[in-house]
């Protein structure tokens, strides 16, 4: 059976060459939706990804209900021989892809999720020769992450998402786990990447506190690098009503990712 893969952009040159370079190798097609990038993004796609799609997308507002409705009418167009993941720059699916030849159905994938150990790390530190998880290894494992994140769908049936594409407290397979960089690498590249998004996502659904790690729901005018710094201090534990103490556990997720990364 064939792959599919589906994510949405808006100037994500920095996390696209890991990101391409990762999936490329176990996706047969790609569609990249392009919310108007004005950076290098386009041609970053065609250089790693020569065949796959990029589209315009017809929205030009980070509306969940209207984006999911565009990922929805690209993903029906691949029927039931087809898995379909759709991912943010940000998440790399890493896992067992040979067990998904002769099978179907929906497979609700959990994530890990990265958190840098430095609050300003030396880009030089970085290659794109080599995978994030090489060098980044700290983070929250499952366990916190059941409610805070949830999981994504890797999918034959076509179906329209649910706002953000979260299915929390789903989780049916131990094939596969969303290694997720939401918070790593803190670069000074990353923490542009991170407060341009917001320009993207209507004010009203700010004040909602939608599109929480883009945006500062209590100030209209946006998110600043200064609230940067404090929002990541506090994102998490004031995110989670679960776990009010989240940041404070994690740590080395190396054992637990070698269990998957073994597996590609």
């Amino acid at each position: 059976m064939k792959k599919l893969i589906v994510s949405h952009i808006y100037n994500e040159e920095y996390m696209l060459p890991w990101w391409l370079q990762h999936h490329r190798k176990y996706f047969d097609h790609g569609i990249i939706i392009d919310y108007h990038s004005t950076d290098n993004s386009r041609e970053i796609i065609k250089q790693y990804c020569p065949t796959w799609e990029i589209v315009t997308s017809r929205n030009a507002e980070y509306n969940e209900v209207e984006m999911q409705k565009e990922i929805f009418e690209y993903e029906r167009n691949y029927d039931e021989s087809w898995w379909k993941a759709c991912l943010n720059v940000t998440e790399f699916l890493i896992g067992d892809f040979q067990s998904l030849t002769n099978t179907q159905g929906v497979l609700f994938v959990p994530c890990l999720y990265f958190i840098d150990d430095q609050e300003l790390r030396d880009s030089s530190t970085l290659s794109y020769d080599k995978p994030l998880w090489e060098t980044l290894k700290t983070g929250l494992d499952v366990p916190y992450t059941f409610d805070f994140r949830g999981s994504r769908a890797i999918h034959t049936p076509n179906f329209i998402y649910p706002s953000g594409r979260h299915f929390r407290r789903l989780i049916n397979t131990d094939r596969f786990m969303i290694f997720n960089y939401g918070f790593a690498p803190m670069t000074e590249e990353f923490y542009k990447r991170k407060l341009q998004i917001q320009n993207l996502i209507p004010m009203q659904q700010r004040l909602m506190h939608n599109g929480g790690a883009h945006t500062d729901g209590s100030n209209p005018n946006g998110l600043t690098r200064e609230r940067f710094v404090e929002f990541y201090r506090e994102y998490l534990p004031v995110e989670n009503k679960h776990f009010p103490n989240l940041l404070q556990r994690f740590g080395d997720l190396s054992q637990v990712m070698n269990q998957f990364l073994n597996q590609l």
